[in-house]
Parts: C-alpha cells; structure tokens; sequence
C-alpha cells in the first residue's frame, strides 16, 4: 500500500516536526524510507510533553493531503492515526508514540534514547543496535503472546551475536535480582533460545525492576491505562462501536457482497483482521438444536434452507415464543459481549443477517408469531448504526438461485421496504449492480458514518 503519495505525506509530517521543534524519532522499520516502506505502517515516538501538538498536526497533514477519512485508535501512550481516501484508493498508517511506554508503562527516558539516534534521508533514526534491542523489549513486555517475524528474530539474534556485551549491559539495566543474572549468565553462553522460551518471565522482571524504581509513576501510568480501557469498552463503547448488517431476501448476492466490503475495509486499513462476522446472531449460546442434543445444527438449516424451507412444519405459538426469547437473550447479551470485544480491538462488527429477519422471514426460524409481538421482540434488540438491504426484481432474484417462489420474494421486499417506518439509518441499494459498484457505495456509507472528516 505505501506509495509515493505516501512519503510525501511523511516528509511533510517529519518537516511539522522539526519546524515547531517536536523531537521524534522512527523506532523501527526505517530502511528504504520515506518513499519506499517493507512494513505496513510508520511507529514514530514523540517526545511527551508535546504528543498532542504532534497528533494535530499530522490530522491536519493528513487532510491537507486530500485524504478525505481519518480515523484513530487509542490504546495507552500509542495513537494508531489512519488516513483514507476512496477517489485516490489509497491510505496511510501512522502510529505516534508518547515516549516509549507498554500498558502504562515507560520503559525508558525519552531524552536518554533520543541521544542514541541518528540521521537517516533526513529522518530521525533509533541507531541499528538500539533499533534490534527495543524490537525484542517491545514484543516481550507486557505481551500475553510473543509475536515475532522471522526477519525480526534474525535482527535481535544477529544483534546479540555480533554485539553481545552492548545487549548485556542494557539488559542488566533492566532486569532485577536472581533471575536477572541468570539471564546474563544465559546470553553469556550463547543460550539465545532463553530469550524467547522464557518471555513471560523476562517481561516480569523487566516491570518488577522498573516498579521498583520508580514505583509511584508506574502505578499512575498503569491506572490510567486500565481506566482508559473500562471507560472505553464498558461506558462508552457505543460511541466507539463500528456495526453495520447486510439483510435481503436469498438470491441477492448478499454473502458476496459482505466479503467484498470486507475485504476493502482491510484494504483500507491496511489490515488482515479489521472485522469480525457475525451470522444472524451474535453466537454467545449455541443453537436450540444443540441445546436439545439433535444432530443436525441450525447452521447446516440454513445452507440447506431452500431445500428445507417447504419440509418445515408450522411451528406451534408455545415453541415459537420460546424460540424468540432465546434469540432475543442472544441479542441482547451477545451484542455487549462480541462488540465490546470488537471495540477492545477496534474491529468493525459486521452481520450477515439480524433480528430484523424475525420480522421479515420468521418460517426461517420456525417462529409462529403475530407480527405485533415479533415486532416487540426485535424492538428489545440493540441495533447497529447502519443497515443495508439490497434490492433486486423478484425475477432476477429468482434466475440467480431458485431457493424462493416469486410470491415470497415479493412478500419478502415488502416487509424490507416496510423497515424503514420503524427503524434509523436504513440504506437501499441496488443488487442489480456489479459487487464492486454495491461494495463502493457500502463502504462510503460506513466511511462517512464511522469516520472523521
């Protein structure tokens, strides 16, 4: 995804910097910049009394560039700083960091390794050794999992092996007691592998000794990254969801057209993960044919749907209500579970089906409602921000898959067009349309609700 657009935006960036006196430096991954970029972002730590003149200047640099979306995510001392744009198709990733902390925790003076810098086509450079050195504390402390490159294992290896008394010693600087001079004796003699079998314990240590020093700033920076998680998953995490669900009666391409979105949406940010799928229901309990021990599962229902939608018998007024009450906890509590989580991640929650369809096809999940009490249920469920529903004429509908009668197509585009009565933030699209003409006008729909700018 880096471009030339790209660096320029980075050169101007690094120019703010310097001309309004903000020290920085690029931690990692500076080789072949600026116009020329082996990872998928920049990490550029900024000196901390000045990190929020630094965030606003990139915004503005990034607007200024004619990227018409920003969006940011905010997980301790680290600003994750995307900028977007549909009409250039391309986008930019910036991560600026307050100092050099984890979880609340500052690993280091910032003044201290701004002296171990040097200059790089006019960037502000970690030299080699310190750049190997801070990529394996980064990736141990504090880290549940170690994830590790192979090209960053080769980098923190070669560094040891080649300057081993320069690893040592900064090392030393950092670990405490017993277990610190059992890591020293490690290194000593060439036992390499301690260092990453040991990670957890390593990064322990690394906290311990840095809480021992300065236990006071490391409580305050440990409490302010736990208060800044609860408020923004348990308070606030309505503001920060992205949902959006996609419904339409079977035939319209729907599922293609969901993968396609998704798939922009990673490209766009320049991620792999950047949206969790949901189908009909957020999942947290499993199928009511589980629950009763039958064999086949309401999943495997709905890939057979059309094959079965003629063999289902009506469901009987006592098992639809329970059926509709079951669903309905499953919306109600799975929706805080799985979007608070997405919202932990910053991942877009999408839905491939959702309550609505309660409304629309209750046959789909043997419920035998009035319409009133269906209503009722689905008007108990969270929402997401946005919902599309795509469009077609009930014979195209039915020469693309031959799953529905004509009359239940019809029957079926009504109550979706009925919707919009009831319900905010409803768009209809044409599913006539090529996919990458319906994904387009998606995903400037999702843009302009969810982001800046």
């Amino acid at each position: 995804m880096w471009n030339r657009k790209c660096g320029e935006i980075l050169v101007e960036y690094v120019k703010k910097l310097n001309d309004n006196n903000i020290r920085y430096f690029i931690l990692r991954n500076y080789q072949g910049l600026p116009f020329d970029n082996q990872s998928k972002d920049v990490d550029i730590v900024i000196e901390p009394e000045k990190i929020k003149q630094a965030h606003t200047l990139l915004k503005q640099i990034m607007n200024g560039a004619g990227l018409e979306y920003y969006d940011e995510f905010r997980t301790g001392a680290m600003i994750c700083c995307h900028g977007m744009s549909l009409k250039q198709k391309t986008a930019i990733h910036i991560d600026i960091i307050e100092g050099l902390s984890i979880k609340g925790i500052e690993l280091e003076d910032f003044s201290r390794l701004y002296k171990n810098t040097i200059s790089y086509n006019n960037l502000t450079v970690l030299q080699p050794q310190y750049e190997a050195f801070w990529l394996y504390i980064m990736k141990v402390t504090g880290q549940k999992k170690l994830q590790l490159k192979e090209e960053y294992s080769k980098k923190i290896i070669n560094l040891i092996r080649n300057d081993k008394e320069f690893f040592l010693e900064e090392m030393s600087r950092r670990m405490w007691g017993n277990y610190g001079r059992y890591i020293e004796k490690a290194i000593k003699e060439d036992r390499i592998d301690v260092l990453f079998k040991e990670y957890r314990k390593i990064s322990k240590n690394i906290i311990f000794s840095l809480t021992k020093k300065k236990p006071v700033k490391v409580l305050a920076g440990r409490m302010e990254f736990v208060l800044e998680k609860i408020h923004r998953i348990l308070f606030r995490y309505r503001k920060f969801s992205r949902t959006f669900c996609v419904i339409a009666p079977d035939g319209t391409g729907k599922s293609t057209v969901i993968d396609k979105v998704i798939e922009k949406i990673n490209y766009y940010y320049i991620c792999e993960n950047k949206c969790n799928l949901y189908h009909f229901r957020p999942g947290i309990i499993p199928n009511l044919k589980d629950v009763f021990g039958k064999k086949k599962e309401e999943q495997n229902l709905e890939e057979d749907y059309a094959q079965e939608r003629k063999k289902l018998e009506q469901a009987k007024p006592k098992g639809s209500f329970i059926r509709i009450c079951y669903y309905s906890f499953d919306y109600i509590v799975g929706w805080r579970k799985k979007v608070r989580r997405d919202v932990h991640y910053d991942r877009y929650s999408v839905f491939d089906r959702y309550s609505y369809d309660l409304i629309v096809d209750p046959k789909r999940s043997k419920i035998n409602l009035p319409y009133f009490v269906r209503r009722f249920f689905v008007a108990l469920t969270p929402k997401p921000k946005i919902t599309f529903v795509l469009k077609a004429k009930p014979q195209v509908i039915y020469n693309r898959k031959k799953e529905l009668t004509i009359e239940e197509i019809n029957r079926q585009s009504a109550e979706y067009e009925r919707l919009k009565k009831y319900y905010k933030k409803i768009y209809y699209l044409n599913a006539e349309d090529d996919v990458d003409t319906i994904s387009n006008g998606m995903l400037k729909i999702v843009f302009d609700n969810c982001l800046e700018y």
